[in-house]
């Protein structure tokens, strides 16, 4: 016979165990041990109504309804397969816990996990609208709902009509699919709504609207964190983008166009933004040029002269007028006015510009005094037949050409020295002279005082044999006597003579030629033939 053995420790664990046993026997839930998805069932915890913290609960997504604290619980059940309700509570004075369970089979068809489409979980702020769609297994129909997100609204069909003002926060789209047996199922999307770019905050600064030729300006903007800059021109982009650090971005322009500033977020989906258009006009050096018009060299009195001036990439001109003493210029026109008194060499300039360039040109303009006129001119009195003489003009200017005419016909032009000047020349006989003056720049004058040469006709010396002008000496010499003794220059051809007679030695029979020079109003000679007989 064998015996057991118990020590103490094991038999009060032992007591213990029987005794919860027979405690929890003590208890249990009665009610639907099969149930159907959808639907809401009694369950009654049995000999409990001593007992103290009463408390139900259910596996999964069921739903305690009501009964809360007390014996009898409500229980929704919301999925099929098994449902577990539970209960517990403490006896009262010992405080022995007590839990009761109970498996019920869930029965019938759901509605499937639902989802959103499209995948959208960030947009920029701004008005619009976003079409969500949603999806899942035996639905039988769908409630939208919107939150956190200002003035939006969604449409039972899933239509978001996004308020324009509401941005930088993240808007909650909820959606419940329907379904058998009052079966439910809902998923969220989360949309973070970025601030838009203002494009007023986009506005180029700029030093100024023109580009001088080679020059550059300066072009500004406030740059934000958050965003990127990047300047274009003519809608072509000209810089890498730059990212702001809440300080002024600046960039210089060397060329003209239309430039302006594209922002992007760096963060986010919003579109790029565009600032208002800034116009640089490039504006080019002013071109060589010259004046035109007017006149470089006139002569002395009142009147007008109209000079002009075109120059490439020049919107304004300035006449001036210099050492021109009382004549005046149109600063606008570049008329000048002269005076009546002026003479010299006046400075006419023009300076043409443009808003970056200017450049000066000048001309001369010599304006004389007419020739004086009031030389005199002398020469020769008379000439003998085939003689010439001189003429000769008191005094003359330089500059100043001085042409000799006997009557029409022109005999030569000397160009003045300042001093007397005078003509001699074979050209130069008998008749009235008269001078012309010209400086090339005012009309020629023809001096008052005229000179004339008159023609002197020698008188005969008479030393012919018929007038008795000879004697014979003797046999073989012949003597001549001149008529006017006084006109008496010299012989030739003869062997001796004297102011008042000749002598020819010639043989009988013979004949010698003989020339007396005298001098009779003109230098003249006379040939005889004398015969011996």
């Amino acid at each position: 016979m064998k015996s057991i053995k118990l020590n103490k420790a094991g038999l009060l664990l032992g007591a213990f165990l029987l005794f919860a046993f027979c405690l929890q026997a003590q208890y249990s839930i009665s009610g639907p041990s099969s149930t159907d998805i959808g639907d809401s069932e009694n369950y009654t915890a049995n000999g409990t109504s001593n007992l103290l913290g009463k408390n139900w609960s259910v596996n999964k997504s069921h739903t305690v309804v009501s009964g809360q604290g007390t014996s009898a619980a409500e229980i929704r059940i919301n999925e099929i397969g098994n449902a577990i309700v539970n209960f517990s509570a403490v006896t009262p004075g010992t405080y022995n816990s007590v839990y009761i369970s109970k498996n019920v089979t869930v029965n019938g068809t759901v509605v499937g996990p639902v989802t959103i489409t499209p995948s959208l979980n960030e947009r920029c702020q701004g008005g619009g609208t976003t079409n969500f769609n949603a999806s899942a297994s035996n639905a039988t129909g769908y409630s939208w709902t919107i939150a956190s997100a200002g003035t939006s609204t969604i449409s039972s069909s899933g239509l978001v009509t996004w308020d324009p003002n509401f941005s930088n926060g993240t808007a909650r789209i909820t959606v419940t699919a329907n379904g058998p047996n009052n079966s439910t199922s809902t998923a969220f999307r989360d949309v973070t709504v970025t601030p838009s770019i203002n494009s007023s905050s986009l506005n180029l600064s700029a030093s100024s609207t023109t580009v001088c030729s080679g020059q550059t300006e300066t072009l500004s903007v406030f740059g934000a964190s958050g965003n990127s800059y990047e300047l274009l021109r003519n809608n072509v982009a000209v810089t890498s983008p730059i990212n702001g650090s809440n300080t002024t971005i600046t960039w210089t322009a060397s060329s003209g166009g239309e430039y302006r500033v594209r922002a992007s977020k760096l963060i986010g989906s919003c579109p790029p933004v565009l600032g208002s258009v800034v116009t640089l006009n490039a504006v080019q050096n002013v071109g060589t040029f010259q004046i035109t018009g007017g006149t470089s060299l006139r002569c002395t009195g009142s009147g007008t002269s109209d000079f002009n001036a075109s120059a490439s990439n020049a919107t304004n001109y300035v006449w001036s007028l210099s050492n021109a003493g009382s004549s005046s210029i149109n600063t606008s026109s570049g008329m000048v006015t002269w005076h009546s008194g002026f003479s010299g060499t006046a400075i006419v300039s023009v300076t043409a510009s443009n808003s970056c360039h200017s450049r000066t040109v000048t001309r001369n303009v010599t304006v004389s005094a007419p020739p004086n006129g009031s030389y005199t001119l002398s020469g020769t009195s008379a000439l003998c037949s085939g003689s010439s003489g001189g003429i000769t003009l008191s005094d003359s200017q330089s500059g100043v050409d001085y042409t000799l005419k006997r009557g029409t016909q022109t005999i030569s032009t000397i160009a003045g020295t300042g001093s007397a000047l005078t003509w001699s020349s074979s050209s130069i006989t008998s008749g009235t002279y008269s001078v012309t003056a010209s400086n090339g720049v005012c009309p020629a004058i023809t001096l008052t005082s005229q000179w004339t040469i008159g023609s002197t006709t020698p008188n005969d010396i008479g030393i012919s044999s018929s007038a008795g002008g000879f004697t014979d000496l003797c046999p073989g010499q012949i003597q001549l006597f001149p008529t006017n003794t006084n006109s008496v220059q010299s012989w030739s051809g003869v062997d001796s003579w004297t102011s008042t007679n000749a002598t020819v030695n010639i043989a009988a029979g013979q004949s010698k030629t003989v020339t007396l020079y005298a001098t009779n109003n003109c230098d003249v000679s006379q040939d005889i033939t004398v015969t011996l007989t």
